[in-house]
């Protein structure tokens, strides 16, 4: 949950127990979790890391035989998407995950926009 600017945003709702979001874009697959840690060890990191040295994130990458962590739960920031129009949704940010390049280490930002035209949505 997350307060700002008069208005609250719960997304407690988006989180998963049982399974998680899956999402296979070009040759890489994403699974992760809103609000928690994602729920499965992706095959690819059990298999490459041994299944208790795979570290807990909100989400996995994983791709030809490697396995990136998207970030830590506790690393977790709110925001507004945009400060002078709070209307419009909030952000979810977490970091602290695997390097991309000798720099800079990988982050998981989620969006979650208002449509009040829209009506009344649920998790996909």
């Amino acid at each position: 949950t997350f307060g700002a600017a008069g208005g609250e945003w719960d997304m407690s709702r988006l989180r998963r127990t049982s399974k998680d979001y899956k999402v296979h874009r070009m040759e890489e697959d994403f699974s992760f979790n809103v609000c928690g840690n994602a729920v499965e060890k992706p095959s690819e990191c059990v298999s490459l890391l041994g299944r208790e040295n795979v570290r807990k994130a909100v989400g996995y990458q994983t791709a030809d035989g490697v396995c990136y962590y998207m970030g830590l739960l506790r690393t977790g920031q709110w925001s507004l998407i945009n400060r002078r129009r709070p209307g419009l949704g909030v952000k979810l940010t977490y970091t602290g995950g695997s390097q991309c390049d000798g720099a800079t280490q990988r982050s998981t930002h989620f969006h979650f926009e208002c449509n009040r035209r829209a009506g009344l949505g649920r998790p996909v």
